[in-house]
């Protein structure tokens, strides 16, 4: 999905998304497998590598790289915030998840009433 999106969105894994001839070409040549040195380092470190063979069997393989926003490289709150405006206000609207967003960072100070009543509300 990324190799077509450049990212992975809800949108990107929807029943329509999987429709798409481009993925569906990447998803028949696509194989996953174990690796002995990942599974060695698991589950103390996640770490993965990707492996390209081209038709003339030439290869590119990438260096090992460990997943973002795991626990020991935490996601910066920015990042964070992007994130769940890009998945909530597809849904939500912007304003709705303007106000949740206000409202889960205003939780130490107010009733978590309010962030609960936001979250209530049904979906238009």
């Amino acid at each position: 999905m990324a190799l077509v999106r450049g990212t992975i969105m809800p949108q990107h894994v929807a029943d329509e998304a999987f429709r798409n001839p481009e993925l569906q070409r990447l998803s028949a040549v696509l194989s996953m497998g174990e690796d002995d040195y990942a599974n060695r380092l698991f589950p103390h470190q996640r770490v993965a590598r990707a492996e390209i063979t081209l038709h003339n069997n030439q290869i590119f393989m990438s260096e090992w790289f460990e997943p973002k926003w795991d626990a020991t490289a935490p996601t910066a709150q920015v990042e964070l915030e992007d994130k769940f405006h890009s998945y909530a206000s597809p849904i939500l609207g912007q304003s709705r998840t303007n106000a949740l967003h206000q409202a889960v960072f205003s939780l130490d100070k107010t009733e978590a009433q309010n962030f609960f009543d936001l979250l209530s509300q049904p979906i238009n």
